[in-house]
């Protein structure tokens, strides 16, 4: 008995406290200022002119020794020939990985090079796309209305769509949000008629 009576001792002292700290505000909390604003901004890649120490260092070699080297022509054959029907996402994912990469890079270093060949990879891409919006490297025999995306093309055409909304943050070009959008109704139609047939399947005669 007597347990139980401390224990109700305890929380009515809590709940008293509770209630008094919730109507007594602290006079020097209620004067401060936030010195970092809440809400974040984003800064442009072109207004990013240097970037020094370990990182910038790391950047710099990437650029020449990754994005500028990299076979990306291969990959892009692979979206335009569109037979591909493996389980491997090193392939599929390339494309938007390296394109995205250096439409950021281009244009923060200015690299006329790299911009160029970032241009002529996304022209690429834009060409290939297929009248219903899909992108990607997965051949039409493996995609149907029940499963319209090889088992890896989820995770490979996030990074496409990312490049392509990035070509028109930065190139301002009204073309890459267009091909996101499309690529985007891919995936809600078939996500949408998915759900339907799944539907059909689980009904039972009657209902």
């Amino acid at each position: 008995m007597i347990y139980w009576k401390k224990i109700a001792f305890i929380l009515f002292i809590t709940a008293a406290l509770t209630g008094i700290a919730a109507g007594q505000e602290d006079p020097t909390r209620v004067k401060a200022r936030l010195r970092v604003l809440a809400v974040e901004q984003a800064v442009p890649a072109a207004a990013i002119t240097a970037v020094g120490g370990f990182a910038g260092d790391r950047i710099k070699k990437n650029k020449e020794n990754y994005l500028k080297t990299f076979p990306i022509d291969n990959y892009i054959r692979l979206i335009e020939a569109r037979n591909f029907t493996e389980w491997d996402w090193k392939k599929g994912e390339q494309p938007g990985k390296w394109l995205e990469s250096s439409i950021l890079t281009a244009t923060r270093t200015q690299d006329p090079a790299l911009k160029k060949e970032a241009h002529d990879m996304y022209d690429r891409i834009l060409k290939s796309q297929a009248p219903d919006g899909y992108v990607g490297i997965t051949s039409p025999s493996v995609r149907t209305p029940e499963k319209p995306l090889r088992g890896m093309d989820a995770y490979e055409l996030y990074f496409l769509q990312h490049a392509l909304l990035t070509a028109y943050e930065v190139w301002k070009d009204p073309k890459g949000l267009t091909a996101a959008k499309r690529l985007g109704d891919y995936f809600e139609s078939y996500r949408t008629r998915a759900g339907r047939i799944l539907a059909l399947r689980n009904a039972r005669p009657g209902q």
